[in-house]
C-alpha cells in the first residue's frame, strides 16, 4: 500500500502576508523561505492529525490478494468478502472519488461507492472477473480530500497552529531540533482534529 500526491493544494492554511505580519517582517528577502516553511509545516500538521487539512488530490494504491484474503473489519484494512471489496482511504476527509482502477483498467462510476463508516471513508466495489484472473490485483483509487475547500473554511485554531509552527521553524532554522518546531502548545491546538488510530 502506498499513497502519492497527485495534485498539491491550490492554497495554504496561512498566506505569506499573514505570516509576515505575525513575524513582523517588512522585507521580501525571505519570501521564498517563508513559502517553503508554510507548505512544509502544513504537511507536518497533516501528518500529526492524520487528515488532509486543505483540499488536495491523492492516489492510493493497494495490492489486494484475492485468493488468500478473508474479510476483516472493513474499517482499518482492505476487506474482501465473497462478492465485495472494501478499501479504507487514508488522508480523510474524502470529498470525492476521481477514479478507481484495477490492474490499470478504470472502473465505471457505477462499479464503486464511497461510504463513511465511523471516522473512516471507504470505497467499495464488487468482486468481478478482473479480480479472478490473477492472484493479486492492484487497485488504485484517486480521490480528493480536505477539511477545507477554500481558505475561508479553515478553523482559526489551525491557522494559529500553523502560524506558530512557521514562526518556530523560521526563528530556529539553524538549530534542527524538531521539539522546537512542534511545541506542547501547538499539539494542544491540534489535538481536537486528531484522527484516532486503532490497531
Amino acid at each position: 500500500m502506498h499513497i502519492l500526491s497527485i495534485e498539491k493544494p491550490s492554497f495554504e492554511i496561512v498566506s505569506l502576508q499573514e505570516i509576515k505580519n505575525y513575524l513582523h517582517i517588512d522585507h521580501d528577502f525571505d519570501d521564498e523561505l517563508l513559502w517553503a516553511l508554510i507548505a512544509t509545516t502544513r504537511e507536518a500538521m497533516e501528518a500529526i492529525v492524520q487528515k488532509s487539512i486543505v483540499k488536495q488530490t491523492w492516489s492510493y494504491i493497494v495490492r489486494v490478494g484475492v485468493l488468500r484474503s478473508l474479510c476483516c473489519d472493513g474499517l482499518h484494512h482492505p476487506c474482501i468478502s465473497s462478492n465485495m471489496i472494501g478499501i479504507p482511504l487514508p488522508k480523510p476527509p474524502v470529498l470525492k472519488i476521481v477514479s478507481v482502477s484495477v490492474n490499470d483498467s478504470k472502473l465505471g462510476e457505477e462499479k464503486y461507492t464511497l461510504e463513511k463508516q465511523q471516522s473512516r471513508f471507504c470505497v467499495f466495489m464488487e468482486r468481478n472477473d478482473i479480480f479472478l484472473k490473477k492472484d493479486d490485483a492492484d487497485v488504485a483509487v484517486v480521490f480528493e480530500a480536505g477539511m477545507a475547500e477554500t481558505s475561508a473554511n479553515i478553523p482559526y485554531t489551525l491557522k494559529l497552529a500553523n502560524l506558530m509552527m512557521v514562526a518556530n521553524a523560521y526563528n530556529e532554522r539553524y538549530s534542527y531540533k524538531s521539539d522546537k518546531f512542534v511545541t506542547d502548545a501547538i499539539r494542544q491546538l491540534l489535538n481536537p482534529f486528531l484522527t484516532l488510530r486503532v490497531s
